[in-house]
């Protein structure tokens, strides 16, 4: 494990043989800052061996479909905003008017289902996205209107293929 701090040290655990006394449990040896064993759960392991690549989050959105109160897409002159109403939707923009449940869930469910590839060392100016050409809003679910949260993702022009860059606002 390799600190994102470069102060702090490194740290190496090797994983693996079955703990004396129990079939439920391996040992785990830190070797290094300091040395150190202890018999851990074998369900440690899985975690141990996903790939550091199914670890990157490449969705827009962190809520769930049923956390989301509202949301709202820019692109340029183009708006929509939707938000929930007993069981289906109000569509604010364009214009005015009710949506039936299925069709906002299922526009609601493309957005939240939306995934983008990561593009390391990215200059948002170069990818459109400096100053930004549209932006996606998703708002929660909240018992007080001071607990509501918000998600934004800021976008790109549509590029030649239909695509846009995206980039959260919460972690870049």
């Amino acid at each position: 494990m390799t600190p994102t701090n470069k102060d702090e040290k490194v740290g190496v655990v090797v994983v693996g043989g079955q703990c004396p006394g129990t079939s439920s449990d391996v040992v785990a040896l830190r070797k290094q800052p300091d040395r150190v064993a202890a018999c851990v759960p074998k369900s440690v392991l899985g975690g141990l061996m996903t790939p550091a690549e199914a670890l990157v989050d490449r969705t827009l959105f962190w809520m769930r479909p049923d956390e989301v109160e509202g949301f709202e897409v820019d692109q340029g002159e183009r708006r929509l905003a939707l938000d929930r109403k007993d069981t289906g939707f109000i569509l604010r923009a364009p214009h005015e008017g009710e949506v039936d449940a299925e069709a906002g869930n299922g526009r609601l469910d493309a957005l939240l289902r939306a995934t983008g590839t990561v593009v390391a060392a990215a200059d948002p100016k170069q990818l459109g996205l400096d100053p930004p050409h549209g932006r996606a809003i998703v708002r929660s679910v909240a018992a007080e209107d001071s607990k509501v949260r918000e998600e934004t993702v800021t976008l790109s022009a549509p590029r030649p293929d239909g695509s846009v860059y995206a980039e959260r606002q919460a972690d870049g």
